[in-house]
Formats: C-alpha cells, structure tokens, sequence
C-alpha cells in the first residue's frame, strides 16, 4: 500500500525552468483520508447523546421520587416545625419520629440517597439523617435560595461541591404553613383593613364585629375597654381623654399580631417591643381627636396605617417554617449511567481504534515531505538560514518549499539589516509600508520622551593601548548589559556613539522606567566590576545621564542614498550634558524629570552645572542607586 501511495504521488525529476513550479497532482487528494474524522465525530457525537440522554432518564426518575418523598414529608415537617406555647414535649417527639422513619425507609430502598435534612427559618438543623449534623447551624447555599422562596414548589441545584471528591445534587422544598390563626389573620388583613379605612362607620362597625366574634378567643376582655392616655403632670386635676377601642379595627389587629407573637415565641427585633404594645396606637388615636388640621389628620392616619403594615408583615413572615432537603451523590449516580452504557462506549471504542489506525497508514504517507519542512523550519528557527530545502513532489507541499526557499532569502537581507536599526525606526517603516507611503525625510511627529546617556569612562585611552579586538570585545561586553537591561524595561536604543549608548522610553510612566533603567544599569555594572577586578581583567565605570521632554523625530540624510530615523531637540541635548558632567558610578537626573517621577526615588542635591548653550546653569540632583 506504502508503495502504492508512493509511486502515485512521486513528481518526475525534470526540473521546471520557473523557481516555483506547477502543482499537477494535488496534496488535497491525499487528504481524502479526513473523512474518517467525519465518522470519528459522529461516533462521538451519538455516544455523548446516550450519556446524556442515560444521565437525564436517571436525574429525572431520582427526582420524581425524591418529590414523592418531600410531599409527604413536609406533610409531617410542617407539624413538627408549627409550634406555639401549647405544643408538648410528647407532640414534638412523635412527629420527630414520623420524619425519621419515613426519611429511613427511603434511604434503605435508595443507595444514591446521601442524606435528607430539615432546617428551620433561621438554618439550624432540626433533622437529618446524618445525625452528627444535629442542631448545628450552616448556611447553606440552596437553603437560602429555598426559603427565598414564596411558594411551595421544588427547586433542583444539580452541582454541589462541598469538598474536592464530593458533589451533590440537592432537591429543596419549602414548608409554609397553609392553615391556622396566622394564615387566617393575615388574610384577613388584606382582605378587610383597606375596605375598613375607605368605609363609612356603619360599616366599619359591622367589618370590626365580624373580626371581633371570629376571633373572641384570642381577644382579652379588657382589650377593647377605652384606653386611657397618661398624664405626666400629677398637678393637673383635669383627667386625661379617653379613646375608645370599640369599634376600632387598628386596636383590634394589633391585639391579635401582638397574641400571635407571643404564642409563637416569636424574636421581635431589638428596639421594636414599643410596636407590639397598644401605647402608641393610642397616643396617635388622642393626638387625632385633638386635632383639628386636616394636614396633620392625614400624617397621623398615614403613620399608623404604615405600621399596622410593617406589623403585618412581620407574622406573614412567620408562616416561613423552614426547608426539607435530600442530598443525592453526584458521584454515584454518574458511575451508574457508566455502567449503562459502558458496552456501546466499548464498541465506540474499538471502531475508533480501528479508525486511528487506519487513518494514520494514511496520514504517514502525507507527512512524510512534511517532516522534511518542519525539519528545515526547526533548523532556521535556531539560526541555520543558510539550508535551503527542496522536495521532489509537483504538489502543494513541493510548490511551497520553492516559496520558503525564496522567503528565506528576504529574511536573510532584513534580518541582517535589522540589527543595524532601532526599534522606533522599524515600527516607522511598517507604518508607511502599511499605508504604502513613501519614505522621505523630514520631520513625522512631536512627542515627549525620556532619555538616557550611559558613557564608558576611561576608555578612550584603553583604546589607544590595547588590540582593537580586545578592545570591541570589552565594550560590546558593557553594551550588552546595558542593551539588555533598556529592552527588559520596553526601552529603545537610538544610537551607539563610541563608548556611549542613548536610549529612550515612551509611555505614562517613562520617567519612573528611564530611572529605574539607569539605577539597573549602574547596579549591574558596579557588580560585573568587582567581578572583573576580582579576575584582574579590564574594567570601566559608566557615567549616566537622565532627562526627559518633548522633542522632534523625523527622517534625516538623503532620501534617495541614505537616511536615519533620529531624535532632536533640547531634551537630547541636555541628557547629552548631563551624562558628560556625571563623574564614575554616578547619576545625574534633571530636576524637571524627578518631579515627573511618580515613585519615590533617593537623591541628594548636586551643585548646578554648567550647559553650552544655556545662560544659567541647571539644577540636578543626583540618583541614589
């Protein structure tokens, strides 16, 4: 078969007069062998469909059942957890052990049942069948969500992780009370307080005694007898008006929220016991029959009827029990669906074996002249540029190493070329090459910068004694660490001039980068220093200067023989000075490019200094590294 693939698709050994020949016989052909990646994916495909097809029969039968179970566990749930002062020891006991025996018998028929729980309105375990859990509070996730909740109806969360190896899927229902005082008094509430307030007094006398005799048994006696409004002046013989609570419907459902709080042991918020009491009430129902401005009949009427309200959604808040939860093991119910479909996935399996192996017979045949190119490719990427490729087959991949071929020659030009250009020169060449503009001198922007003279001292006369040889080796050897601590900090080296290096940063922060950099550069070199001296090699000290501000850049030469992409104006120039007055080892930063810093850098003054060019001489301060 080898040899099959082979002589078909073997070019003829006469060469093409062009230097990129003519593709006869297609690579695409070969590539025919990709439909099996067709069949691949649709065995996939239709496995992952079981899986998941398997996985949702079995989520959903888990959480039918798991339904069933809740229903007729909040059943019992909601008696247990409905308590009030009547409820005894013994009650609580045997609806403990309803939810207990019920809760068991379900888990003994159901494996991927982990646990079931109960919590009451406020988290804390009242139930679960992991009894180390007991009376313990945790704010769980999906109980929260549950009891957000205002109407009974199960709520799924299908991934819970409560450590690295376990997951969970919990199903949660809340229990709120369906009958009882406290539904039938909240009802009605909204059914009556707002008719009461929009009718006239026969009718509000006929609403308040329907309540009155409804609930007589929650009501005292001495609940609707007038109340009396306290006279803090003793001195004062006149008694207090009384207000009477007959007929009144505001005393009489205060009276009935206050019973329901108290027979419920309810936890009033701190500061808020004043409301539950009838004071008050009365003492706004007084200030009424006192008054006479409309106006302030209207605040008073609006501030009791805001908290009759607030009142009333504090025990509508108490039909909230609590939540019922059964916890299934997400683990064990994936290694269930496994099981049921680990047969077709083998079958999957060994087709796509199959499929594998027979592809790659043909994949091999293909990549062969491939190989030959990534061979090559690897070989340019560390240096070798000078092997040129060539493949016999008239195809794409033949066609192709003609054009690397051709590629590679450029490459060699402009990567040789490159080297003698700094960055900012190349990112203006792509820009007008992008913009298929012409490239002649002039200037191209206005921008400011920040700039850094590093001079080699002491080498100059180095020069004069010593062999060229040595003498390019060692300065090339301080260029390099420079060099390479500028580009570390995104800095552009614009120029090598004789022992010294000029370099530039851009960008919001370029005066911290430009300080940062000289203060790098110095520490490098003083450690390389004692190297070398350590070694007795030769060794310099590098004097530097840091200054930053607007500047010109353009093109400068002769457009048609030869240009250079250069920097200009005062900032360059005054760096220039200030690297030429700072002494070995030292660092002399302008003050404008200090107050521009926004990290605090150490630096001690430094007598100004003189500047061709400038009347005065020019304060700088120098940088502690």
């Amino acid at each position: 078969m080898f040899k099959i693939f082979n002589f078909l698709f073997k070019s003829s050994k006469k060469k093409s007069k062009q230097k990129i020949r003519t593709v006869y016989f297609g690579i695409r052909i070969r590539f025919l062998g990709l439909l099996f990646l067709v069949m691949l994916f649709i065995i996939s495909f239709f496995s992952l469909m079981l899986y998941l097809n398997q996985r949702r029969t079995l989520f959903e039968e888990k959480k039918m059942n798991a339904d069933k179970l809740i229903k007729i566990l909040s059943v019992q749930a909601r008696e247990y957890l409905d308590r009030d002062i009547n409820t005894t020891r013994d009650e609580i006991k045997e609806n403990y052990q309803s939810i207990n025996d019920e809760a068991n018998n379900y888990i003994r028929y159901n494996e991927f049942i982990n646990k079931i729980m109960l919590v009451d309105k406020n988290y804390t375990i009242l139930y679960s069948s992991f009894t180390p859990e007991l009376y313990k509070k945790y704010a769980f996730s999906y109980f929260k969500k549950c009891l957000e909740q205002k109407r009974e109806e199960s709520n799924y969360d299908d991934n819970i992780k409560i450590s690295k190896n376990e997951r969970y899927m919990a199903i949660t229902f809340p229990i709120i009370l369906h009958k009882g005082d406290i539904i039938a008094i909240t009802d009605d509430f909204n059914e009556f307080y707002d008719k009461y307030n929009k009718a006239n007094k026969y009718n509000q006398a006929k609403y308040y005694r329907a309540l009155k005799n409804k609930y007589k048994y929650l009501i005292p006696e001495e609940a609707v007898k007038p109340a009396k409004q306290s006279n803090k002046k003793k001195q004062t013989p006149a008694p207090a008006p009384l207000v009477s609570k007959e007929n009144d419907i505001d005393f009489l459902f205060l009276q009935l929220f206050s019973t329901l709080i108290k027979d419920r042991k309810w936890n009033i918020k701190r500061g808020e016991g004043w409301l539950w009491e009838d004071k008050w009430l009365t003492d706004l129902k007084l200030k009424k029959i006192k008054t006479s401005d409309n106006e302030e009949l209207k605040k008073i009427n609006d501030l009791i009827i805001e908290r009759m309200f607030y009142l009333h959604s504090q025990v509508d808040g108490m039909k909230k029990l609590g939540a019922l939860a059964i916890l299934y093991d997400y683990n064990k119910l994936t290694k269930d669906i496994t099981k049921s479909i680990r047969n077709p996935v083998y079958a999957a399996l060994g087709f796509l074996i199959f499929s594998i192996i027979v592809f790659s017979i043909i994949i091999n045949v293909m990549i062969r002249n491939l190989k030959i190119l990534e061979k090559w490719a690897i070989g340019v990427s560390e240096g070798d540029i000078d092997t040129k490729i060539y493949i016999e087959t008239k195809d794409e991949i033949g066609r192709l190493s003609d054009v690397f071929n051709n590629m590679l020659n450029e490459l060699k030009v402009k990567f040789h070329l490159e080297k003698f250009v700094s960055r900012s020169t190349k990112k203006m060449i792509d820009k007008k090459s992008g913009n298929d503009s012409i490239i002649e001198t002039g200037v191209t922007d206005r921008k400011n910068l920040s700039f850094i003279f590093c001079d080699v001292r002491g080498f100059t006369s180095f020069t004069e004694n010593n062999d060229p040889a040595l003498v390019i080796d060692v300065l090339n050897m301080y260029f390099e660490i420079q060099a390479r601590i500028i580009k570390s900090k995104k800095g552009d080296i614009d120029d090598y001039v004789g022992d010294q290096i000029m370099a530039h940063f851009s960008g919001e922060n370029q005066a911290d980068t430009a300080l940062t950099t000289a203060a790098l550069i110095m520490k490098e070199i003083t450690k390389i220093n004692i190297d070398r001296q350590r070694k007795e090699l030769p060794f310099f000290n590098v004097g530097i200067g840091v200054h930053g501000g607007e500047v010109v850049v353009g093109n400068i030469g002769d457009s048609s023989f030869r240009m250079d992409f250069a920097c200009l104006g005062d900032a360059v120039n005054l760096t220039s000075r200030l690297c030429s007055a700072a002494s070995p080892k030292e660092i002399l930063i302008s003050k404008e490019i200090y107050k521009k810093s926004k990290k605090k850098v150490k630096v001690k003054k430094h007598e100004p200094i003189s500047v061709k060019g400038k009347a005065e001489k020019i304060e700088v301060l120098n940088l502690l590294y």
